[in-house]
């Protein structure tokens, strides 16, 4: 029997370029930032925004990690495609916060040219590592 799996998808431009890290255990991560802002076609026909953005971090990890790294600068055009999740905290000012994260099962890069990809999202498999996302 299939186990279901709950993946999300972003395609957005980096606000910065990726950092890399590693875990108390060694593994490398990587992580960068890519906002997502709702938009609506007013009454004039002309678009604005329609709420406040929503900023999702995308991690990569192990040897995706440095490949990710190396890759993602700011203003890269990047997709990717993984588990996501989410943290509740507190501001400085009593404010509750969430965190939007997805890890990283493919990911790629837009060239500006291109129009973004529509993604199907793998099927689970028992590996650890990822693959990167198919150039084909």
């Amino acid at each position: 029997m299939n186990t279901p799996e709950l993946t999300a998808t972003i395609t957005g431009w980096a606000a910065a370029d990726a950092q890399q890290t590693t875990t108390q255990s060694g593994t490398p991560v990587a992580r960068a930032r890519v906002p997502y802002q709702p938009r609506r076609r007013a009454a004039d026909g002309q678009w604005e925004n329609a709420g406040d953005p929503t900023w999702v971090t995308i991690a990569a990890w192990g040897d995706n990690a440095v490949a990710f790294a190396a890759a993602v600068r700011k203003g890269t055009q990047v997709t990717a495609t993984g588990r996501p999740s989410a943290r509740a905290w507190t501001d400085d000012e009593g404010r509750t916060r969430v965190d939007l994260t997805i890890d990283t099962r493919t990911w790629g890069i837009i060239p500006h040219d291109q129009p973004a990809p529509t993604p199907t999202p793998p099927a689970p498999t028992a590996s650890v590592g990822w693959d990167a996302w198919p150039t084909s």
